[in-house]
């Protein structure tokens, strides 16, 4: 499991290096970690969005981190794949 997630890192690495980010980018710190609740609830929207992430359990696993990349994308916020209140909050609203 390690070894693809080390995969994963340096193949997205290889698609957007930093240095096409812009130069703060290379600097920048993933958000804080979503609490358990948090990322559960954000399952949740993700699942009646019509993404499958395996169920509402409160884990980032990699069909949760996509899905979130997906909705990223289509509200126009960095697509990271990490969870962010932003998100989370558009999420909400329906926006």
């Amino acid at each position: 499991m390690e070894l693809i997630a080390r995969l994963l890192h340096h193949s997205r690495l290889l698609r957007d290096p930093p240095c096409w980010r812009g130069p703060d980018a290379a600097r920048q710190r993933h958000p804080p970690p979503f609490s358990v609740e948090q990322t559960r609830e954000l399952q949740e929207y993700l699942i009646r969005a019509g993404h499958d992430v395996g169920g509402a359990d409160g884990k980032l696993g990699t069909s949760t981190r996509s899905a979130i990349r997906a909705m990223q994308i289509k509200f126009g916020l960095p697509a990271d794949s990490y969870p962010t209140v932003e998100l989370l909050e558009r999420m909400r609203a329906g926006r």
